[in-house]
């Protein structure tokens, strides 16, 4: 009973309250597009956005599983006021999911309009779809495990608060971009939404905590992703759909992993390679 006192009770309603508003907020997010897309387009449209949609989701796979653990050890951290840990985990955790990511977005956003040759004629129109949402995907995961931070600290609240605020954007600009670009219109709505929020958190824990992700080794990464998305879309393009997915993925993890291996972006995890530990 002593633990359970008035005080302590407050708090934890009052956090209850936050990540469940929190939670509602990065639903209506997910879900808002669909939604008030209907509202504008055929049926059809709304379909394809539909299918368009869950693919960039894919992407963003690693950061689920990355929180899942991030989110205790944050947490613990925060306990022990220990900010030079949590400074450790913010870095590793946006360069490994950007280096994850990149190879990911690469992967999506080449090989996307040769998959859907496999669709009808008219999913199409869901390929610029994929790639807009595939950005706002790789932005996400660059930023690390920037939600942790936040909602793990004492001041969980102010990134409530922004994420219901950034639901109430996206809102308004579907209502703005739809009607004018379309499908399109409801990607880059949510693309855009994705990256004030991200970009919210960032100035947030930087102003409140003096925390930054970022080092060098990003500039890296975004130079190599940007150069291997420039070397596949230099190769040429047959009639034949799994030639063309096979020959972009092979010369996407080459070149990528060349890159990434000379600029030295990855240096802390070739301790993990069987062949070069073995060199070593």
């Amino acid at each position: 009973r002593s633990v359970f006192t008035r005080k302590t009770l407050f708090e934890m309603t009052n956090y209850g309250w936050m990540v469940f508003l929190a939670g509602i907020a990065s639903m209506a997010i997910k879900l808002l597009d669909t939604i008030v897309l209907g509202q504008f387009v055929i049926l059809d449209l709304v379909g394809i956005y539909g299918i368009a949609a869950f693919i960039p989701t894919f992407i963003e796979a690693p950061i689920t599983a990355l929180d899942k653990v991030a989110n205790a050890q944050i947490s613990h951290s925060w306990e022990k006021k220990d900010l030079e840990n949590i400074q450790t985990i913010y870095y590793k955790s946006a360069r490994y999911l950007f280096l994850l990511g990149g190879v990911l977005f690469l992967l999506v956003s080449i090989n996307v309009p040769y998959l859907f040759r496999w669709l009808p004629a008219e999913y199409i129109a869901g390929i610029p779809v994929v790639s807009i949402l595939s950005l706002g995907a790789l932005f996400n995961l660059m930023t690390g495990s920037n939600t942790a931070i936040i909602f793990t600290s004492e001041r969980f609240s102010s990134g409530a608060i922004g994420l219901i605020l950034v639901a109430v954007i996206d809102l308004i600009l579907l209502y703005i971009l739809i009607p004018v670009f379309g499908i399109e219109g409801a990607a880059w709505a949510t693309c855009i939404s994705s990256f004030l929020y991200n970009a919210f958190k960032y100035f947030y824990i930087k102003a409140k905590f003096n925390l930054q992700p970022f080092e060098k080794r990003t500039l890296f990464i975004a130079i190599s992703i940007l150069v291997t998305y420039g070397a596949a879309k230099l190769l040429p393009v047959t009639a034949n759909v799994v030639i063309d997915v096979a020959l972009h993925s092979i010369v996407i993890l080459i070149v990528y992993g060349l890159l990434i291996w000379y600029s030295r972006s990855a240096e802390d995890l070739k301790s993990i390679i069987p062949f070069y530990r073995k060199k070593e």
